[in-house]
């Protein structure tokens, strides 16, 4: 029998792993991969890189777990490749927090948002109050999105027009 101190000990070591070795050897202790800590966190919402990411993923890990602000890992990490994996592996892009926020409503840096928009993420979703995401931007950026959505209309349409061609 593993001592329970011990487990709970690797639960918060895989908030700090840098390698999936890493991960791989605390799972194999008993460590849980969906563990939450008093943040609300599970190791993904903290993964350091894509490595860990894919090693907690490939053991069990919750892509979609939600904290009690109804945010996923997708709008708590900071990397963007890591988020990227999570899309791939099925996170949600377009999944709203308790206050009908997407992740674009979490970052404020216009290529973070141009990020997320080519992972799927819709631009046009209004929280439950009636905001946009591009409020909190500040003038410069809003000036820049402006031009960014516009590519990505166009982009759309294009794409629309490609498919209807090869519907035909």
């Amino acid at each position: 029998m593993k001592d329970l101190n011990l487990i709970e000990e690797y639960n918060y070591d895989l908030f700090l792993v840098n390698t999936s070795k890493e991960v791989i050897d605390l799972v194999s202790n008993g460590a849980d991969v969906n563990f939450v800590n008093y943040k609300g966190f599970t190791p993904l919402f903290v993964a350091r890189n894509v490595e860990v990411a894919k090693a907690l993923v490939e053991n069990g890990a919750d892509v979609d777990y939600q904290n009690s602000d109804g945010e996923t890992a997708v709008f708590i990490n900071p990397n963007m490749d890591v988020v990227r994996y999570l899309v791939s592996c099925g996170a949600k892009i377009n999944h709203r927090n308790k206050k009908g926020q997407t992740v674009l409503f979490k970052t404020n840096k216009l290529l973070n948002v141009a990020r997320l928009i080519n992972m799927g993420c819709n631009p046009f979703i209004k929280s439950v109050d009636g905001h946009y995401h591009y409020e909190n931007m500040t003038m410069a950026d809003r000036k820049n999105y402006s031009q960014f959505i516009e590519v990505f209309k166009n982009n759309v349409r294009k794409k629309n027009e490609e498919r209807m061609l090869l519907s035909a």
